[in-house]
């Protein structure tokens, strides 16, 4: 049963200890309160599975799945898809950060424009250190549109 405005994030992750705390943060921290996280822990041999399970004991609105087999990282986005129960979904990785009004501005375009299918964001690369890349991920580049 889908349930209406709730986004399903899914984050297939593989020994991300290293930036997994941020990404959760960051996703945590997004305005649009109706979310859920589901997270497929890939077999992590790290302190992976010790962070999800902190992180779910913090926060109801994230299920952590260690799953059975090792799987490709499209093989692992496939098999969270079982797991969607929003009415939105995504796709999140362990590595990525979000702006805090990334859910809010997603979902009130969709809201706006049901015949939409699928929107995706611009980026930009952030080294370890914090600092920030100028160039868009998309900049210069042409993205289709039916308009």
């Amino acid at each position: 049963m889908t349930k209406q405005g709730l986004v399903t994030i899914m984050m297939p992750v593989l020994n991300g200890e290293l930036f997994l705390p941020f990404a959760l943060d960051s996703l945590l921290a997004q305005d649009y309160p109706h979310f859920e996280i589901v997270i497929l822990d890939n077999q992590s041999t790290d302190r992976t599975g010790e962070i999800c399970r902190r992180y779910q004991g913090q926060d109801r609105r994230i299920r952590y799945i260690r799953d059975r087999v090792n799987r490709i990282s499209h093989d692992a986005a496939n098999h969270l898809a079982e797991y969607i129960e929003g009415e939105f979904c995504m796709l999140a990785c362990d590595d990525d950060l979000w702006a805090p009004n990334f859910l809010s501005t997603l979902v009130k375009y969709l809201k706006e424009h049901p015949e939409v299918g699928l929107v995706y964001p611009n980026a930009r690369y952030v080294v370890v250190e914090g600092n920030m890349g100028g160039v868009r991920l998309l900049s210069r580049r042409h993205i289709y549109s039916y308009r």
